[in-house]
C-alpha cells in the first residue's frame, strides 16, 4: 500500500512544482528530488526513487545509488550506462525461492555438517 501512497504524493508534489524529476534508469525506475529543501532549513535535498514494478533495492544501478545517497550531485546519463561493456541486465535475488540455483534439496540432505569445536 505504501508504494501507491508514495506514487500519489510524488505526483501531487510534481504537479505543484515542489519536486523535480531527476531522471530515469534503463530499468524504468524514476528518480526525484525536493525543490524546497532550502526553505525548510535543510542543507541537503531529499531524493527518492519510484520503482518500476517490484520495489527491490538491488534494481538501483550504482551510478544512481551514489546520486540517491548524495555521494555525487551529477545525474547519470543513459549514454554513460551503455558505454560500459561489462554491464549486464538485472537479475533478482532468487535465494529462498523455488528458482534458486546451486545445491538442490536432495544434495543438501547428503552433506554432513561438523560442528566447530574450539581447541
Amino acid at each position: 500500500m505504501r508504494g501507491y501512497h508514495q506514487k500519489f504524493t510524488t505526483g501531487i508534489k510534481y504537479y505543484l512544482g515542489l519536486c523535480r524529476r531527476a531522471g530515469q534508469d534503463p530499468y524504468g525506475n524514476t528518480y526525484y528530488e525536493d525543490r524546497y529543501f532550502l526553505f525548510k532549513g535543510r542543507k541537503k535535498s531529499r531524493r527518492w526513487v519510484i520503482y518500476n514494478g517490484l520495489a527491490e533495492g538491488s534494481k538501483v544501478p550504482s551510478e544512481w545509488h551514489g546520486w540517491l545517497h548524495q555521494t555525487t550531485n551529477k545525474i547519470p546519463s543513459y549514454d554513460q550506462w551503455m558505454k560500459q561493456s561489462w554491464r549486464r541486465t538485472h537479475l533478482p535475488n532468487l535465494s529462498g525461492t523455488l528458482n534458486k540455483e546451486g545445491i538442490s534439496s536432495q544434495e543438501e540432505k547428503k552433506i554432513s555438517y561438523k560442528a566447530w569445536l574450539p581447541e
